[in-house]
């Protein structure tokens, strides 16, 4: 049996049309896990195409929605007063002395307002190498 003229298949050349679909802008919470009680960070941010250039010279919607999800997980630590990392619970100790300690610093007034530098303490830069540096 020969296939009927117009049906699927029969010598018809025209592809179906591709339907592309229409970006759409969400609004989600990000529910952190936690170890009791603690906000469980990841061991370091992803990379991106082999790098973590991404973290400070992309500005896609990508990078900046993963770096404003990192910034909040931080913020969240600071608010339990600490994190856990694979199982391994870190309490922040110095929370009130950190916070005494903090000033905010800007560059208003071609950089008036900075605090004044110590003197160059002259450090030299070491180098190592071998299999057991980190």
């Amino acid at each position: 049996a020969s296939p009927k003229a117009g049906a699927a298949g029969a010598g018809d050349a025209t592809p179906p049309p591709q339907v592309t679909p229409t970006p759409q802008e969400v609004e989600v919470t990000i529910v952190y896990r936690d170890f009791r009680g603690m906000p469980v960070l990841p061991p370091q941010l992803p990379k991106m195409d082999g790098t973590w250039d991404w973290i400070r010279h992309k500005n896609e919607e990508l990078h900046r929605v993963t770096r404003l999800d990192a910034g909040r997980l931080l913020r969240e630590t600071f608010k339990k007063g600490g994190y856990c990392n694979e199982g391994i619970i870190v309490k922040y100790g110095c929370m009130a002395q950190m916070i005494k300690g903090t000033k905010i610093v800007n560059c208003g007034e071609a950089g008036k307002s900075l605090p004044k530098l110590g003197a160059d303490p002259k450090l030299k830069m070491e180098f190592e190498y071998g299999q057991g540096i980190t």
